[in-house]
């Protein structure tokens, strides 16, 4: 049996979070499922945040814009139901 170190899980977010629900990612072209839960969690944490800032090559997005884009890309970009769960924590207020 393998031995998993503590950390091996936390390898799947860097090496992951750039595959898209529908397949089109990179670098493995994981679809949906064979994505890592945590990559998936990532991956919309990681748009959330960098729209939400000034960068050097764009100003940054409204948070209104910027809910519209995930639901938007929720079943292609996004796992729909992580979608879901965010988008109910910003109507909670959580977020």
């Amino acid at each position: 049996m393998k031995k998993i170190l503590p950390f091996d899980a936390s390898l799947e977010i860097p090496y992951s979070h750039h595959e898209n629900w529908d397949g089109s990612g990179y670098p493995q072209g994981l679809k949906a499922e064979q994505i890592p839960i945590e990559a998936r969690v990532f991956r919309l944490v990681e748009t959330w945040n960098l729209m939400q800032v000034n960068l050097p090559y764009r100003p940054k997005h409204s948070r209104d814009e910027t809910i519209e884009f995930i639901r938007q890309q929720a079943g292609k970009l996004f796992d729909p139901r992580v979608v879901q769960v965010w988008l109910e924590l910003i109507a909670e207020g959580v977020l």
